[in-house]
């Protein structure tokens, strides 16, 4: 099941980086998953998965909709 997020058109969205640590058993999976094609990197890899699991809890829909900025 594939997510497409779609922004209005004057909405500027601004982005910020993250930076986790994981253990190299999962580097290298994610590596595996990135050479595989299936993503062109792990930032995008971890991107979607994220946004993923906000859809899921329920959470990405109250965050996209909210008028708070920041």
């Amino acid at each position: 099941m594939c997510y497409l997020l779609v922004f209005q058109q004057n909405l500027v969205m601004s982005m910020v980086e993250l930076r986790v640590t994981v253990d190299e058993k999962l580097n290298k999976l994610l590596d595996k998953i990135v050479e595989a094609g299936l993503y062109q990197s792990k930032a995008e890899l971890m991107r979607s998965a994220t946004i993923y699991l906000l859809v899921q809890m329920g959470l990405i829909k109250d965050h996209l909709y909210s008028k708070e900025k920041g």
